[in-house]
């Protein structure tokens, strides 16, 4: 999570640089001042704009996560905590790329499959959101509707490269 927020933070670094080439060409007089104000303006709107969803994004992606009986805790890579009560998720979804558990509001928890254990975490959040009568999706459809090959990876009980087993 650290590397894609860096490879963000890279993004801005870059549009810094260029931000301070503009300027020079503007000085110099190779482009107009009016081009290169419009040109700053837009290049810091969209910039600002992708790189604030992008921080948005990874803030739903956790490196920590906590189950316990009656909540779901994640921590992002600034260390900030999502709780979701049980009672109070939405829904469960396990897809190829990520585990999402989405709650009230903008409460939402998602868990790379990178993450050590992936497999039996899901498997225990999956039990979990059955125990509290939880809709679960398997790639976007309800879980009663998925097909046999999708529930077969799901509930495949060897070990993943990340389990301790």
């Amino acid at each position: 999570m650290r590397q894609r927020a860096a490879r963000v933070t890279a993004w801005g670094a870059g549009m810094v640089t260029l931000s301070g080439a503009l300027l020079a060409l503007g000085a110099f007089d190779i482009l107009s001042q009016p081009l290169v104000l419009m040109l700053l303006a837009l290049g810091w709107l969209l910039t600002g704009g992708w790189i604030g969803r992008r921080l948005h994004a990874l803030r739903r992606i956790v490196w920590y996560l906590r189950i316990s009986p009656t909540e779901v805790t994640g921590s992002d890579y600034v260390r900030q905590s999502t709780t979701i009560p049980w009672r109070a998720v939405a829904y469960v979804n396990v897809a190829d790329d990520m585990l999402t558990i989405v709650g009230p509001g903008l409460s939402v928890i998602q868990v790379p499959p990178l993450f050590v254990g992936y497999d039996r975490l899901v498997r225990q959040v999956i039990d979990h959101a059955m125990k509290h009568q939880m809709r679960v999706y398997i790639d976007g459809i309800p879980l009663d509707q998925a097909p046999l090959d999708a529930l077969a990876a799901l509930l495949d009980t060897s070990p993943s490269a990340g389990d301790d087993a």
